[in-house]
């Protein structure tokens, strides 16, 4: 049996469009704008990139909280951001809240501490 799958490319106003217009509530979307915050900081579009940290952000801390550690993806995709874009202060901020939330979960001796 053979599949054939056509592949269809979207451009960046498409994608944001389709991701705009999903409500936060479904599945899997954090995971989905996680990856398009990666993808947009390797492309260096900082500000798009924030954008799909911040949502992602905001959605696994309605579902978790503000201390779990489902949101250090998110986190540390906003601190290399902010590295990026030389706002070494706030990076920082992150990365300590980062280590916080890693410290409480794992224990202060984790190897998740020490590189994250």
């Amino acid at each position: 049996m053979c599949i054939f799958l056509k592949i269809h490319y979207f451009d960046d106003a498409q994608l944001e469009e389709i991701v705009g217009s999903v409500k936060n509530n479904e599945p899997f979307l954090d995971s989905v704008l996680l990856h398009m915050g990666t993808m947009y900081t390797n492309f260096r579009k900082y500000e798009e990139a924030m954008a799909m940290y911040e949502r992602s952000l905001e959605i696994l801390e309605g579902l978790f909280g503000k201390s779990d550690p489902f949101l250090v993806p998110s986190l540390l995709g906003m601190a290399k951001v902010y590295t990026s874009i030389g706002r070494a202060s706030k990076s920082v901020e992150i990365y300590c809240r980062t280590v916080d939330i890693l410290e409480k979960s794992r224990g202060a001796e984790s190897l998740d501490v020490v590189v994250p």
